[in-house]
């Protein structure tokens, strides 16, 4: 049983550290924090535009390379076939984001029609 289990926990510790892992770029993925469906979640990076597509509520989607960003972007979602957006004015005195993995939570309020978001670094 001992050597099973020397056997066993390089491979125990590769898969539990394998998502703590430094990237070597900027990934970003989409959070849906609100309890409404999105049919459709736009952000525009600097050096993209990424559609994550429909994201469901409580649901998130897989990281993508975007490249370049700030702590904010201009984030669109569509719900029940209209658009509401975020629309950040400048980036002045802004930093690029460090390389890594971050979270964009997006929420929409269903009754003030209010969308916001926020990223987080996972």
């Amino acid at each position: 049983m001992r050597r099973i289990l020397i056997l066993l926990l390089p491979a125990l510790l590769t898969a539990a550290c394998s998502s703590m892992e430094p990237t070597d770029d900027v990934r970003v993925r989409v959070e849906n924090t609100s309890v409404v469906d999105f049919d459709r979640v736009v952000i525009n990076f600097p050096a993209v535009d990424m559609d994550y597509g429909a994201v469901a509520a409580g649901e998130s989607t897989g990281y993508e390379a975007i490249g370049q960003s700030y702590r904010y972007a201009r984030v669109t979602a569509t719900v029940g076939g209209n658009d509401y957006t975020l629309q950040p004015v400048d980036y002045v005195g802004e930093r690029l984001l460090p390389n890594g993995r971050y979270t964009y939570r997006v929420s929409f309020d269903p009754v003030s029609l209010h969308l916001g978001a926020e990223l987080v670094r996972d």
